[in-house]
């Protein structure tokens, strides 16, 4: 791990004790940083696509099992789908945006 990987990832863990958000993700229960979704709307055939609501960050190698695009997810007991899932080679984060869910 890099100076800058090590430096991150202490950084996430000293901030997760003052801000947290509890997620439940497939029946694993994780702590996280909420976070600003990024604010850019796709333009679609017939109009502009669905944002994410919010954001949360982990660490990457907390994650048992990462999660899949249109999954459902519970924030702090809401429940969420995931929008996006960001992540990078080097970067020992990962940001998942998510929106409500429409129970049908």
């Amino acid at each position: 791990m890099s100076n800058l990987t090590s430096f991150v990832a202490e950084a996430f863990k000293d901030h997760l004790k003052y801000l947290s958000v509890e997620v439940n993700i497939g029946g694993s229960i994780y702590y996280a940083l909420p976070a600003e979704a990024e604010i850019a709307p796709d333009l679609d055939l017939g109009g502009v696509s669905d944002q994410a609501d919010g954001a949360i960050i982990l660490e990457k190698a907390s994650i048992i099992i990462m999660p899949k695009v249109g999954s459902r997810i519970i924030i702090d007991g809401e429940l969420q789908r995931i929008y996006t899932i960001k992540k990078s080679v080097g970067n020992p984060l990962v940001v998942i945006e998510y929106m409500g869910v429409t129970e049908r």
